[in-house]
């Protein structure tokens, strides 16, 4: 599983995330990939469909966001 190190940047980087989706994209976004993933898509997929923006692009967004 890693180092207690390792597992609380894990979280602080999900965090993160979430709190970024949630802000950008509003909370359904955040429950439609929960249900997309349940339906057996991928977490991409599930984004994705939801928004119509890659995970990818989401990714470099929260970066440059981050540097700011």
């Amino acid at each position: 599983l890693g180092s207690v190190k390792e597992i609380r940047a894990a979280y602080s980087q999900s965090l993160a995330l979430v709190g970024w989706i949630e802000h950008w994209y509003g909370e359904r976004v955040l429950f439609g990939m929960v249900a997309g993933c349940r339906s057996g898509a991928s977490v991409a997929e599930s984004f994705e469909d939801q928004t119509r923006v890659s995970l990818s692009q989401v990714l470099k967004d929260l970066e440059f966001d981050l540097k700011r």
